[in-house]
């Protein structure tokens, strides 16, 4: 397949997106308020989750490996640094992998940590790794809460008319997906005024190319 499908439903989420060997892995996540029901039965849990196209499209395949999950998701920031050692990635801090930013995440790591290693051993490593680490802090907040927000799993019917919108406009749609992969700020388009401007069917007020600043 081409491209990622992306389902929010209320109690559970839905990821379709390619992977190796041209095989396609279809995600179906629920609350894990649900994990012991769920693990009694996983292939009925699991098939329960999707709708009939989509079980229709899973019907028509092959399963390729053994169904793999988990309810131990915790969402927390470390302190990543101390005296001759510093952490990167998840081990810095960790989130629901619902929303698919941790690797982009783990880049913005390795890269604020090698300028502050860069910087501090020439002068005061112990002030270059505080910094890393509220740098980290900032440039990863806001995408922090929209996991815990998406993760809640609560109902989206609120939030339909703004993602049809996104929808809708292709740049839109493209800075989404930038937001997801890790490579544009969450806040670049879920701010206050661009969520209110769309919403109302306006302008939004941000970069013609969003990166990560």
């Amino acid at each position: 397949m081409d491209g990622v499908e992306f389902y929010i439903r209320e109690g559970r989420d839905v990821l379709v997106f390619p992977t190796h060997d041209g095989q396609t892995c279809v995600w179906v996540g629920r609350s894990s308020d649900e994990w012991p029901d769920y693990r009694a039965n996983v292939e009925a849990r699991y098939l329960g989750g999707l709708d009939e196209a989509t079980r229709a499209r899973l019907d028509a395949g092959r399963r390729m490996s053994p169904f793999r999950g988990t309810h131990k998701l915790p969402n927390h920031f470390r302190q990543c640094h101390g005296e001759g050692w510093a952490l990167v990635g998840d081990a810095a801090y960790h989130r629901d992998p619902l929303t698919g930013m941790g690797i982009g995440d783990a880049f913005l790591g390795a890269e604020l940590l090698a300028c502050a290693l860069d910087t501090g051993l020439a002068d005061n490593l112990s002030e270059a790794l505080a910094d890393y680490e509220r740098t980290l802090a900032e440039k990863t907040s806001a995408a922090f809460d929209y996991t815990l927000q998406a993760a809640s799993l609560k109902d989206p019917a609120a939030l339909v008319p703004l993602y049809a919108r996104i929808a809708s406009r292709p740049e839109l749609t493209q800075q989404l997906m930038n937001v997801l992969a890790g490579s544009a700020p969450a806040r670049s388009l879920f701010n206050a005024r661009n969520v209110a401007s769309l919403m109302r069917g306006g302008d939004l007020q941000m970069p013609a190319v969003a990166l990560r600043q």
